[in-house]
């Protein structure tokens, strides 16, 4: 079991270093393209009293479109990158949090699903915030209809997330209370003992 978890720990230590320097770089090009888009490429539009391109779309709504599909383009190419780190850190989670007596393959799994799901649901919210500037640049309604997917989506998934520690989260809190009892029974026993 503990040869288990040295392996996992050990592969999913692996995945980060080789992968997350290239996600890194990609999402620091990224953020160098929003920070210029948000506050110089869309100010400036407005700047020239929203000219239309061809009489056919007002210039932000252009620019916003363009540095949009550059941003998934970038996001795309490193989506498999950032599965792979997101499992990896949630399968160091699961050994981390799981006891040395509980690990077997049953339990990591369950583990690496519950923490990948928390993972994801932080990984859609921050996609959504660095997207929502181009997205109400666009079309306002789209992005509260997006933000509305998103929570319904975060919300299952977090309820799924809930059920995979409720088991474990039910006996660590009779542990717990057991500790206390014994703790409360011991006291009362040494007390009776000095009479």
């Amino acid at each position: 079991m503990v040869e288990k978890a040295i392996d996992v720990m050990t592969g999913a230590r692996e995945t980060v270093t080789e992968k997350f320097p290239k996600v890194l770089v990609k999402f620091a090009i990224a953020f160098l393209i929003w920070l210029f888009a948000v506050y110089i490429f869309l100010p400036l539009s407005g700047y020239l009293s929203d000219p239309t391109f061809l009489g056919l779309i007002g210039l932000d709504k252009l620019i916003a479109a363009i540095v949009m599909i550059a941003l998934l383009i970038i996001l795309l190419a490193v989506l498999k990158d950032i599965k792979a780190i997101t499992d990896a850190i949630a399968s160091y989670a699961a050994v981390a949090v799981l006891r040395k007596d509980t690990i077997d393959e049953k339990n990591l799994k369950k583990y690496q699903y519950g923490f990948r799901g928390l993972a994801y649901v932080l990984v859609a919210v921050i996609a959504y915030l660095f997207f929502l500037p181009f997205i109400t640049s666009i079309f306002n309604v789209l992005a509260g209809i997006v933000l509305i997917v998103i929570i319904l989506w975060a919300i299952v998934v977090l309820l799924r997330v809930g059920e995979v520690f409720s088991d474990d989260i039910e006996r660590k809190t009779s542990d717990f209370l057991k500790g206390i009892e014994y703790e409360v029974m011991q006291s009362q026993e040494s007390k009776q003992g000095k009479k």
